[in-house]
């Protein structure tokens, strides 16, 4: 009976290893979405609290910085979407 069952697995997946996808099937990729291809938020205010040169500028580089990464960040995503809606277009 063992055998049986293991010989039916077999068979099940050397039939879907022989299939192979079917290229007049049209593949449509949404559109990015607004939020993930939005801007990044602006820098936060600074506290009403009497703050120092100091603490003026570790927050403007910690602004900076994550201002950066997040450009950054979504340039390399925008870019990526767009790379394959066109090669998926390509494809079709």
């Amino acid at each position: 009976m063992r055998i049986i069952l293991a010989l039916g697995g077999v068979l099940l997946l050397a039939g879907c290893a022989t299939t192979s996808p079917s290229s007049t099937v049209p593949i449509d990729l949404p559109a990015l979405p607004a939020s993930i291809a939005g801007a990044c938020d602006r820098p936060v205010a600074l506290p009403t609290a009497d703050t120092g040169r100091q603490d003026v500028e570790r927050y403007w580089a910690r602004d900076r910085t994550a201002l950066a990464k997040c450009a950054a960040r979504h340039a390399g995503t925008v870019s990526y979407y767009e790379t394959l809606q066109r090669n998926l277009a390509g494809a079709k």
